[in-house]
């Protein structure tokens, strides 16, 4: 089966941490949600911005749909859903903001509209399409922000601590969500449980190595 994603020997660092990453593979298929856990400061958002094109490996590939992941060059098969959802919401209006992507893809009007509908409509947050983005609490934030990615349509979506700064309500919003969310992609969370919950697969980073977990 061809590789959504596709990580082959990667390596990476920072000015002190200059081996943060040291020769990760993971790959991603069609059906696969992927859930990496890991002390702070170990690595997992910067794979996640590795993946995203924001960051430049030091050595080794990372392949989306057999294509070279590059830097800095713009990926629509790959949504990103960050950890403060407020960083990417943008729009006058949700409704606005859910637009913006599909605008920017060249969509045609009536279909903006129509991936506007229909990314609300999955994530529960119709009812909020005139809304201000932020008034909205954090809750209402984050299932906005995912909606935002989802009308763009893509093949895999990229979570970072999707459950950071939630309350117990707004945290299951988003499990039951995912649970029936098929679009496969990486999470990535201090919270084993809700991994556990919304994965196919967990994987421990520590000192720069991935090991599988059970579920």
């Amino acid at each position: 089966m061809t590789a959504l994603l596709e990580i082959r020997d990667l390596h990476f660092g920072y000015g002190r941490t200059p081996s943060l990453l040291r020769g990760i593979n993971l790959r991603v298929t069609g059906g696969d949600r992927l859930g990496i856990i890991g002390d702070n400061g170990s690595g997992k958002t910067t794979l996640l911005l590795l993946c995203a094109a924001v960051l430049k490996p030091q050595r080794g590939t990372i392949t989306c749909l057999g294509q070279s992941v590059v830097a800095g060059q713009f990926q629509p098969a790959v949504g990103v859903v960050l950890q403060h959802p407020a960083d990417q919401l943008i729009g006058t209006t949700v409704a606005e903001d859910v637009a913006f992507g599909p605008e920017n893809l060249g969509c045609s009007a009536l279909e903006v509209q129509q991936r506007v509908h229909q990314a609300l409509a999955m994530t529960g947050t119709l009812h909020l399409a005139n809304r201000l983005p932020h008034q909205l609490s954090g809750g209402e934030q984050r299932m906005v922000a995912i909606a935002g990615i989802l009308a763009m349509q893509p093949k895999l979506i990229l979570y970072d601590e999707p459950t950071a700064f939630l309350d117990q309500r707004s945290c299951r919003t988003l499990m039951e969500f995912l649970q029936t969310n098929a679009t496969p992609g990486l999470v990535v969370s201090h919270d084993l449980a809700f991994l556990r919950a919304v994965c196919t697969q967990i994987f421990l980073l520590e000192s720069g190595h991935l090991c599988p977990l059970g579920l």
